[in-house]
């Protein structure tokens, strides 16, 4: 231990010194510097350490005035008096070095101690070069650690079950780079991944360390019906946790009406009980349900007066859900009626920017999509080729204001340093003909207020009713499950359990067809990847049991329900699935 003085530089330096700098504000801390070494510790704020500090502090003050430091001693009793304290000093440094504990700094801290010990030194140093020095260790710490300030970082990813392996390699990435520690959760008997792969249930079977939740207190005050149906449902008993909740069975072309009539009800109960901000969900199947059921309530809002102004009919895109090898044939996409598509990259020769909304005005032989550029130009594309675009079918809706939309896409403004994330909810506050003012509620329930012109209106849709992949990990006061002839066919117990868990009140189902729907609840969803069957790839979607068949005769005649708000009518579609090898799957 030794205290240098400015002409002497040791290899440990132990100082008192007090930060006051840009983000760093404490009193004063001992600190020790291993000049040799380049590392500087800290001496935690404690009794233990104080004590150790102190006796450490005067036994460098006696040995400032050590014998060694006088340059003649005047008797031999002041020679017996300093040998006495020298032996003092020893006994205080040995019990101070025992009390002390010390522990290392962060890069930004170490870089701000050394700075206020230069200044204690008097060693010029500008401003510059400390902003500069705090600067280095803020990129030193974002390069290692994702954060200025050097700090650990947890990761937690909710509802991981629909996670891809794609997604999952990068976020695995993401987290060994900047050494995180990963939490995933989620529910495996929710929806699984739409991308391909089975991340979460994968890593459960890899052996990965797990916590189970036991009780949950979102039912705690559910109806007896909502109680007992959701533990039938945990139990795997759907059919008998379905026929526990209340029930409308309806005819299935008055079924959007039905929902919505059910809907104002349960709104206006609530607001009689006096809930400040009733939540009412309505959770579909299918997403042609979703978008009639929309229709349906904003209609019965405005005739009980409860949306006021103009109602204005405005664009919207819909997304036809193409997977990525879906959307690279021409027939595929003119077979799901795509009218648009919006460029996510640059494509000079053809004069297409990113974010670009382009419309289709045909489809040609050798896979080609003849469109209209933002120039107005007719140019062709193949869509092998030129693929970073999501294809879109434009469509209707109705909005007023007070009604509850939702984004469908991430909406970009170009002067302001702000976006809203897809899924992000709002009403909306004022209408006119040029577009919308919608107050968005984000995380931690955070308000903004923007304005939105009829261009990024294209991105949002009513928000009433929602499909189940949409509706897993929402909470609502209460849960309408309205389910179509068409929609209790392709049920299954994935379907069932979200929709039977969302409430903190009552679950009502209102169905078309509750026999079938009794038949399908049960429904157990396989999914299956390239590596649970050796040497054969099999689907990565959801569906039953596959069976492979040749490419060249692998046309597949599927049903679609299109609703034009008069009627529903089906629609044949010609749908072809390419896989490698030649094979795809039915």
């Amino acid at each position: 231990y030794k205290n240098p003085t400015h002409t002497e530089i040791s290899r440990i330096e132990v100082h008192r010194l007090q930060l006051n700098s840009e983000g760093i504000k404490q009193g004063e801390v001992r600190y020790t510097f291993d000049n040799e070494r380049g590392t500087v510790f800290k001496s935690p704020d404690d009794l233990r350490n104080k004590l150790g500090n102190f006796l450490l502090d005067v036994s460098a003050a006696q040995k400032n005035n050590s014998p060694q430091s006088k340059i003649k001693q005047e008797s031999v009793l002041d020679r017996l008096r300093d040998l006495t304290m020298a032996k003092g000093h020893e006994l205080a440094e040995s019990l101070g070095r025992g009390l002390t504990t010390y522990e290392k700094t962060g890069t930004v801290e170490a870089i701000a101690a050394r700075n206020a010990l230069y200044l204690k030194k008097d060693h010029e140093l500008s401003n510059l070069k400390f902003q500069i020095g705090t600067k280095q260790a803020e990129i030193s710490n974002l390069e290692t650690k994702g954060n200025k300030a050097g700090r650990n970082i947890y990761l937690f990813m909710d509802e991981s079950s629909m996670t891809g392996t794609k997604d999952a390699v990068d976020i695995l990435r993401i987290v060994k780079n900047y050494d995180m520690q990963l939490v995933i959760q989620g529910d495996i008997k929710q929806h699984g991944s739409v991308p391909a792969g089975r991340f979460f249930a994968q890593a459960q079977e890899a052996g990965m360390n797990m916590s189970f939740l036991q009780e949950t207190r979102r039912f705690d005050k559910a109806t007896v019906q909502t109680k007992d149906a959701a533990l039938l449902m945990g139990a795997g008993k759907m059919a008998q946790a379905i026929d526990k909740l209340d029930r409308f069975e309806v005819k299935n072309d008055e079924l959007s009406r039905a929902v919505a009539q059910r809907y104002a009800i349960n709104l206006e109960q609530l607001k009689e009980r006096g809930v400040s901000s009733p939540r009412v969900g309505v959770v579909t199947v299918t997403n042609n349900d979703r978008k009639a059921i929309n229709a349906a309530v904003h209609d019965i809002l405005i005739e009980k007066g409860l949306l006021t102004g103009p109602s204005l009919v405005k664009e919207h895109l819909d997304n036809p859900k193409l997977s990525e090898a879906e959307q690279m044939h021409s027939h595929l996409l003119r077979g799901a009626g795509v009218d648009h598509l919006v460029f996510r990259k640059d494509y000079k020769e053809l004069g297409i920017k990113n974010k670009d909304v382009v419309q289709v005005k045909g489809f040609g032989a050798n896979n080609s999509v003849t469109i209209l550029n933002s120039q107005g130009k007719e140019v062709t594309l193949n869509p092998k080729q030129a693929d970073w675009f999501t294809p879109m079918i434009m469509e209707k809706r109705e909005y007023a204001t007070g009604d509850k939309i939702e984004a469908r896409a991430i909406i970009h403004f170009e002067k302001k340093k702000t976006r809203i994330d897809n899924g992000e909810r709002g009403v909306i506050s004022s209408i006119d003909e040029l577009g919308a003012t919608v107050k968005w509620t984000g995380a931690q329930g955070k308000e903004r207020e923007l304005y939105l012109n009829n261009n990024q209106l294209r991105m949002v849709d009513l928000a009433y009713a929602r499909t189940t992949f949409k509706e897993q990990g929402a909470t609502n006061d209460r849960e309408i499950f309205a389910v179509s002839v068409i929609g209790a066919k392709v049920l299954n117990k994935e379907y069932v359990y979200i929709a039977g868990t969302r409430a903190r009140g009552n679950t009502e189902i209102v169905t078309s067809d509750y026999e079938t729907m009794l038949k399908n609840s049960g429904k157990a969803v396989s999914k299956t990847t390239a590596i649970d069957i050796d040497g054969i790839q099999l689907s990565t979607e959801q569906q039953e049991p596959v069976k492979i068949v040749s490419q060249e005769n692998a046309k597949v005649q599927e049903k679609v329900i299109v609703n034009d708000n008069t009627k529903i009518k089906e629609l044949e579609k010609q749908r072809t699935r390419p896989r490698d090898q030649g094979f795809v799957l039915e």
